[in-house]
């Protein structure tokens, strides 16, 4: 009797001692579960945070690119023409290079559009550079962009301004 007191004890116990191991296994499988889907969840809110910025510095570079916006803002007096495409330019590059990484926050056929919108103004200021004598004052080259900075180019601006408007819509 008191072997099978011993075997049944011993039984007990061990079936305690696995209940409680199973118990203890679910738990921290579950509390990892929580701590995993938490860190998951700031992953994301800190990912759609650099999307949305990423989409801000797109469209304040796209409104930037506006041939008029362009022009007043990098007017300098004592300019002519030939230095006046140059700064154009320049600006261009600059803001296009400092926004460069941007593409990897922003859906792949908005950055297209973006690039296609950069190229438009780029196009612009080289056609009008070419309709001013190289050594006229800078303000003709502003005047002649800003004329025929419609049409292509302030279409491509909007299609890309809409483009990264729709996109922030769907990250709401």
């Amino acid at each position: 009797m008191i072997a099978s007191f011993e075997i049944f004890a011993l039984l007990l116990f061990l079936l305690l001692t696995v209940g409680i191991l199973l118990i203890v296994h679910w738990f921290l499988k579950y509390f990892m579960l929580q701590q995993r889907t938490a860190l998951m969840k700031d992953d994301r809110k800190h990912l759609l945070n650099l999307r949305l910025q990423a989409y801000e510095r797109l469209t304040l570079f796209l409104e930037r690119m506006h041939p008029e916006s362009l022009v007043i803002r990098e007017q300098q007096s004592g300019l002519v023409t030939h230095q006046f495409h140059n700064v154009l330019l320049k600006s261009i590059r600059s803001e296009f290079e400092h926004n460069l990484a941007m593409q990897l926050y922003v859906a792949g056929d908005t950055w297209e559009q973006v690039k296609e919108a950069r190229e438009e103004v780029v196009k612009l200021i080289n056609t009008s550079a070419a309709q001013v004598a190289p050594n006229a004052p800078s303000v003709e080259l502003g005047r002649v962009i800003i004329e025929q900075g419609g049409g292509a180019t302030l279409r491509s601006l909007k299609k890309a301004i809409d483009k990264v408007k729709s996109d922030v819509a769907l990250l709401g």
